[in-house]
């Protein structure tokens, strides 16, 4: 008589799957067993990178990825095809098609990323002004937090996963449903997104950058957000203009607008644009959000110093009084990315 067993006895539990990590640590070992390095492979296999980042179809590896003496002798002694074959194990895992390594934004006018592609046809490097069949050639990635997509290309824009709890706190913010905001420095909407979301009439933003300028224009259509480039169109939720945002005064005073919200997301400081935010902010009163990067020791010096620059840009016609301070994210030991939201209300009797 055949017996008969039960479905929990005849199943055991399956083993939870590797993680990425795991599985990637694995199959490296076994790449430098085939293909051995001159130094001792343990050292290499300690200094392998833990994290990245995944932007579909991007790996996107620390700066410090590959970055010692012994890593990069090993890796140059390699042939071509077995380097491709040993960067290929991170996008096999990770089901990406490209592997680059990151490093800090440059310091130029137009914030340039800084990437070292590995695997992975990135097109060529564009120095010149753009053409629209430039970016439809260009390399894009994508990436959705809080429900809201973002693309850009890698090699010449740039993103910051850190700055999600700063565009969640903007969803939940008061007194935007209906209203005009400015983003001085919009990027690639990384923040004009989250105020759209939020019910904002309209975001009018400004950058020089090509590259932010067409990847906000394809982030909006992807939204579905209508969106319009150094034009004026009344149903469009978002225009943004490729040009000085010292330009922001005249455009918004030639149209009629005046904005209840002011955005200023540049790092380290929004400083250079802090007297054209209290000039295109509405007389009535709003919001003037300042970002900056501030050791946390010094937040009280930060705070006094913001609202005593723009209590003399108001020239006492408004006032302004420090809401609330938000630390986004760690910027480096001790100093954090904060944001300032100034709550300014016209003076009246003046």
């Amino acid at each position: 008589m055949t017996e008969i067993v039960p479905k929990a006895k005849r199943k055991g539990k399956r083993p939870p799957p590797p993680k990425p990590n795991e599985t990637i640590s694995d199959a490296v070992q076994k790449f430098l067993n085939a293909n051995p390095p001159l130094c001792d492979l343990e050292k290499l296999l300690s200094t392998l990178p833990k994290r990245w980042s995944l932007y579909p179809p991007l790996v996107l590896l620390p700066p410090s990825a590959f970055n010692s003496a012994e890593w990069q002798t090993y890796l140059n002694s390699l042939p071509e095809s077995q380097r491709n074959e040993f960067f290929s194990i991170w996008t096999t895992t990770l089901k990406a098609s490209h592997l680059a390594i990151n490093a800090p934004i440059q310091d130029n006018l137009i914030r340039s990323p800084q990437i070292t592609p590995l695997l992975g046809d990135f097109g060529k490097y564009i120095s010149i002004p753009p053409t629209q069949q430039d970016f439809n050639k260009a390399f894009w990635v994508t990436a959705t937090q809080n429900g809201i997509k973002q693309t850009w290309a890698p090699l010449y824009t740039m993103f910051s996963r850190g700055n999600i709890t700063e565009k969640a706190r903007i969803l939940d913010f008061p007194d935007i449903k209906g209203e005009e905001v400015a983003d001085l420095f919009v990027g690639i909407g990384y923040f004009a997104f989250s105020y759209l979301k939020a019910g904002a009439k309209r975001v009018w933003g400004w950058d020089l950058n090509p590259w932010s300028v067409e990847a906000l224009r394809r982030g909006a259509e992807m939204n579905g957000w209508r969106c319009v480039v150094d034009s004026i169109d009344d149903e469009a939720e978002i225009v943004v203009f490729n040009e000085d945002d010292k330009m922001a005064v005249g455009q918004l005073n030639k149209i009629g607008v005046k904005v209840k919200h002011v955005n200023l997301g540049l790092l380290p400081s929004s400083e250079c644009a802090w007297k054209i935010a209290a000039e295109i902010l509405d007389e009535e009163g709003g919001w003037i959000h300042v970002h900056g990067n501030c050791r946390d020791s010094e937040i009280e010096v930060w705070k006094g110093e913001i609202l005593k620059a723009f209590t003399e840009l108001f020239n006492c016609k408004r006032q302004g009084k420090v809401e609330r301070t938000f630390r986004v994210k760690e910027f480096g030991p001790g100093v954090g990315h904060y944001v300032l939201d100034l709550g300014c209300s016209s003076i009246r009797g003046m």
